[in-house]
């Protein structure tokens, strides 16, 4: 299954696309340097399958990149 995690940040949201459909998203708040991950939602199709976890760890790793 192909992936691919992008940040919306006008909809403050990741987002991740399995296959090209939407997979699920991650909601989040930044306040300066600080972000705080606030809801985590998959489609049903796609659970069981990791994709919450490879969307959260997309997000971290891209927060520590960025220093936040």
């Amino acid at each position: 299954m192909a992936e691919l995690v992008k940040d919306h940040p006008e909809r403050s949201r990741y987002e991740i696309e399995a296959d090209g459909e939407l997979g699920g998203f991650v909601q989040y708040r930044r306040a300066g340097r600080e972000l705080t991950l606030v809801h985590t939602e998959t489609d049903p199709r796609f659970r069981g399958h990791g994709l919450g976890g490879h969307l959260i760890a997309a997000v971290l790793d891209e927060a520590r990149q960025q220093g936040v």
